[in-house]
């Protein structure tokens, strides 16, 4: 089965209520102006990009048009478009043409047909980002859109505004609170990094002060989807001044409106209710603009995915498409932007680091410069990388370069060996299969579960290790790509099979037994509750159209726990703590059978709860900038903005259990392969 996070947007979009409400107010103004116009036709309505179906059905449930078709390309959103239409009776009228409207709309299926209206959401936070130009145009050039269909939506604004934000701006840059500890490449500074926008809640970053905006909001750029085959596939680029307060700027916010139809309006601007689907988008400058008293000149960019915001270089007396700017570095390509904030918060990942002793080097198991650099400083020699980051070794590499330590910083390829090779280490390139290793050493169960890290030659980099003379001890950092999404316990598992996979090469590797613990604490919040649960039986979110069917895509929650960024909703106080909390389970860096039995807490909470949090914390917060997790979560002042860095794992509770639970009890436990097992449970009384 699909894992939710496959589909979750789907699930984010059906419970957007706003949403809903503003579309089925379109769909029926539409059709009842339609009918007004044409009172003796046949009307036919076309949901483009339909997902589960609920557009379409809201076109059906008018009452008004004899014909509803319904196209989407993934199958398993199809399939759950035609089972919703069952549920719903409405497969006379209500069908589903599976597969891409670029051919469907130029096939044998749509020859005899022609559409009164055209509905879709193909819109994310810049607008664009989905494909909606693209989409539009190739189906306004088919005999179905001969004469056009009215469009819902039929236009829309995307508008932007100037902030200051130091945080929104070391997201996007990279950024060292102490230099002197660690000094960025001068091509990581030069770098024009990604012109993709981040998807970003703004509304925390200014509940929290770590955001202000220095101008009034301003248009930049307006689109007429009903003349979109107007609009060159490579774009427009236009002047744009901006009157700013002085001082200080890092960056521009985007959001859109957008004109469903009529007067039904959707905005996405920060001061909107929370929404997980759309939020609001942030493009940051190179380096901060100081403003004086004269207008800001900005350029802004757009083609058929994506918009940015540019300084000019040139003269704009003809201003013509430009191609997006992209990194040449790799740091900003390799690197989440959550990842990227995070560099610099020392002490937010590991302990205060130790002095090495005489003889050792240190084995980094993850990407990343920062955890590496400190090693080095506090005297170990070498320092090896070992990262299964595409972009890790020619990042390690630039790093060593800019802090002076190209003889001690080293990472470590997918084959094994070490770069930059030294004396010891130079050789051929061998291919030993790990996954041969493995079998020879641990039964099959065990080898399974080093699935996600079978490419990696642990073989060969452990004789790679063995050619220097040195004791090896393990550090863990942060990982670039999946897991820098995902909550902590991820980065711990990775940290514990890759040290694992190394000791059944024979390797010896110092490792702390237990670095890290698991803790909990009991929540309170119906929106994340909501969010994460399968669609209810309760259908007047959604004008009682049965949507259930998208629930077969529900894969229900994962063994250790859904993976949540709850700085949105602390910082907007839609989620409380409402128990102490606890440690529930330690976490050793070696296997013992020992951890497959269940640990178990219990949390009083002090009102109805939907579920846990779960984080994992280093066993002695040794450094004063250490990350006090649930301080943060509680706190009520600049604290919270420490949770921008964090993702959390959640647990829910049964919806039952948590209206009359005056205890949580919380289980844990590790299973081969050290992956995480939790649930949590309500309970009217303690000990029960």
């Amino acid at each position: 089965m699909a894992s939710l996070d496959d589909f979750l947007g789907h699930f984010d979009m059906l419970f957007d209520d706003d949403r809903n409400r503003a579309y089925a107010a379109a769909i029926r103004s539409a059709a009842e102006e339609l009918r007004r116009a044409k009172p003796s036709q046949p009307l036919r309505a076309l949901d483009l990009g339909s997902g589960s179906g609920l557009l379409g059905l809201l076109c059906w449930q008018t009452g008004l048009f004899e014909q509803v078709v319904l196209i989407e390309a993934c199958p398993p959103l199809a399939e759950a478009a035609r089972e919703n239409i069952r549920r719903n009776g409405a497969e006379r009228c209500c069908s589903v043409w599976e597969g891409h409207s670029f051919e469907l709309l130029h096939g044998e299926k749509a020859k005899d047909t022609s559409f009164d209206l055209c509905v879709s959401e193909l819109l994310d936070a810049v607008l664009i980002g989905e494909g909606v130009l693209p989409t539009l145009r190739h189906a306004a050039t088919s005999r179905s859109f001969n004469p056009g269909p009215e469009l819902i939506p039929r236009r829309a604004q995307v508008f932007g505004r100037v902030f200051r934000s130091k945080a929104l701006w070391e997201r996007h840059r990279g950024a060292f609170e102490d230099s002197s500890l660690v000094r960025l490449p001068e091509d990581v500074i030069r770098c024009p990094g990604l012109h993709a926008a981040e998807h970003v809640h703004l509304g925390p970053f200014l509940e929290t002060g770590l955001l202000e905006f220095v101008s009034e909001p301003f248009e930049v750029f307006d689109f007429d989807f009903a003349a979109v085959t107007a609009l060159p596939s490579c774009g427009r680029r236009v002047a744009l001044h901006v009157p700013l307060m002085p001082g200080e700027a890092h960056g521009v916010a985007l959001w859109f409106e957008a004109e469903l139809f009529g007067s039904v309006r959707i905005s996405t601007s920060p001061g909107q209710p929370l929404r997980e689907h759309w939020r609001q988008a942030a493009l940051c400058f190179r380096t901060p603009v100081v403003v004086g008293s004269e207008p800001l000149e900005l350029e802004a960019h757009h083609d058929d995915d994506a918009v940015w915001i540019s300084l000019p270089r040139r003269s704009r007396q003809k201003l013509q498409p430009g191609r997006p700017p992209t990194c040449s570095c790799g740091l900003h390509a390799a690197t989440s932007r959550r990842r990227l904030g995070a560099l610099g918060a020392e002490g937010a990942w590991t302990l205060q680091l130790p002095e090495a002793e005489k003889g050792f080097g240190a084995l980094v198991l993850g990407d990343g410069p920062n955890l590496a650099i400190r090693l080095a400083r506090h005297g170990y020699n070498p320092v090896v990388s070992v990262g299964p980051g595409m972009l890790n070794s020619n990042i390690i590499q630039k790093f060593a370069a800019s802090n002076g330590m190209q003889e001690v910083l080293k990472a470590a390829l997918l084959v094994g060996d070490i770069v930059p090779e030294g004396e010891e280490t130079k050789r051929k390139h061998r291919r030993i299969d790990v996954r041969s290793v493995q079998k020879r050493q641990t039964d099959e169960s065990e080898a399974d579960s080093f699935e996600d890290l079978e490419d990696f030659q642990w073989a060969s980099l452990a004789e790679s290790l063995e050619a220097f003379d040195v004791s090896w001890a393990a550090f863990s950092d942060f990982w670039y790509e999946a897991a820098a999404e995902d909550w902590r316990f991820h980065h711990y598992a990775i940290f514990a099979q890759s040290l694992h996979a190394l000791h059944t090469t024979g390797l010896k590797v110092l490792a702390p037994p237990c670095s890290w613990t698991l803790h909990a604490a009991a929540f309170e919040s119906e929106w994340l509750a909501r969010r994460l649960r399968p669609i209810p039986n309760d259908l007047d979110p959604w004008q009682g159209i049965d949507l259930r069917a998208l629930n077969a895509l529900h894969a229900g929650q994962p063994k250790s726990g859904f993976s949540a960024d709850v700085f949105p909703l602390v910082s907007t106080k839609m989620l409380r703590i409402v128990s102490h909390s606890a440690e529930v389970l330690q976490l050793p860096c070696r296997w013992e059978s020992r951890l497959e039995d269940w640990q178990s807490i219990e949390l009083s909470v002090q009102r109805p709860a939907h579920g846990v949090l779960l984080w994992i914390q280093p066993k002695a917060l040794a450094a004063a900038t250490d990350i006090k997790l649930y301080d943060a979560l509680t706190a009520s002042d600049k604290a919270t903005s420490l949770l921008r860095h964090e993702r959390f794992g959640v647990a829910l509770l049964d919806e039952a259990d948590g209206v009359t639970c005056a205890t949580v009890r919380v289980r844990a436990r590790l299973l081969p392969g050290f992956e995480l097992e939790v649930d949590a449970k309500g309970s009217s009384s303690a000990g029960q």
